[in-house]
């Protein structure tokens, strides 16, 4: 990411950080609250203003990038622009300031998040005879869910059971570290594989997954939205849910599901 930064006219890599260097620059603008995140500092002097630095660093983001958060400063606070690259979870942050000789500082942090691994052997078989799915009913008794829904829907077809596997075998850990979630009603869609696993995905909040191996220890795991939807696909049912109200589906022709 430090590589992909195109320095303004005139600026200049600076070997070593800058000394003595502007309080606005002792640390990131902003932080990712990831506990698994990599990352390195840059930094660049130049004849230009923060604000000139700024405008010619928006007008040539970084090559890969788009631009995915800017902030322009207060009596606190750094003016900056943060870039994203595809396909890495994390950011390129340009943030500018006036030196103690007059000519202006430039900080680029480059942070990415990693995703931590799955526990070896954790990887679930096909030895399961069939699967089902249920949605478990929330807390908010407002959000009644459909009397369709609260049934199980129970599959035997291999290729089903199979499919639901691959599903739950592409699973990764979530990302540790703080976060801000939407709401959880409490309502969570179940699904058993006989003789295999037990899986309870939050349907809201932070979309956690718990399995279960037979005789197993819990994992847990991210992406239950995503999960949820697919299975649900999987059943011929159509499984949608927005913020708080309550879900609704509605079944489609399906073959394999009793």
């Amino acid at each position: 990411m430090l590589a992909a930064f195109q320095p303004p006219p005139g600026a200049a890599e600076a070997g070593s950080r800058p000394d003595p260097l502007p309080s606005a620059l002792g640390e990131p603008p902003m932080r990712s609250g990831a506990q698994t995140q990599v990352d390195a500092v840059g930094w660049y002097q130049s004849s230009e203003s923060p604000d000139q630095v700024l405008a010619a660093v928006r007008a040539h983001p970084p090559t890969g990038s788009s631009l995915s958060a800017w902030s322009d400063g207060g009596s606190s606070a750094p003016a900056f622009v943060s870039f994203a690259f595809p396909g890495a979870d994390g950011s390129l942050i340009v943030t500018p300031a006036t030196g103690a000789d007059g000519r202006t500082i430039i900080r680029l942090d480059a942070d990415v998040d990693w995703t931590p691994s799955r526990p070896a052997g954790s990887a679930l078989g096909y030895g399961a005879p069939s699967v089902s799915v249920v949605t478990i009913t929330g807390l908010n008794p407002q959000f009644a869910l459909p009397p369709a829904q609260t049934r199980v829907a129970t599959a035997t077809a291999p290729l089903i059971v199979h499919q639901v596997v691959d599903l739950l075998n592409a699973l990764q850990p979530p990302i540790p570290g703080a976060r801000s979630c939407p709401m959880d009603d409490g309502t969570r869609v179940r699904i058993t594989l006989p003789g295999l696993a037990t899986v309870d995905a939050e349907a809201g909040g932070c979309g956690g997954v718990t399995l279960t191996p037979q005789d197993g220890a819990p994992q847990h795991y991210a992406g239950a939205g995503d999960l949820i939807t697919k299975v649900y696909a999987l059943f011929g049912i159509t499984w949608s849910r927005t913020g708080g109200l309550p879900p609704s589906i509605e079944r489609t022709e399906a073959s394999g599901t009793r």
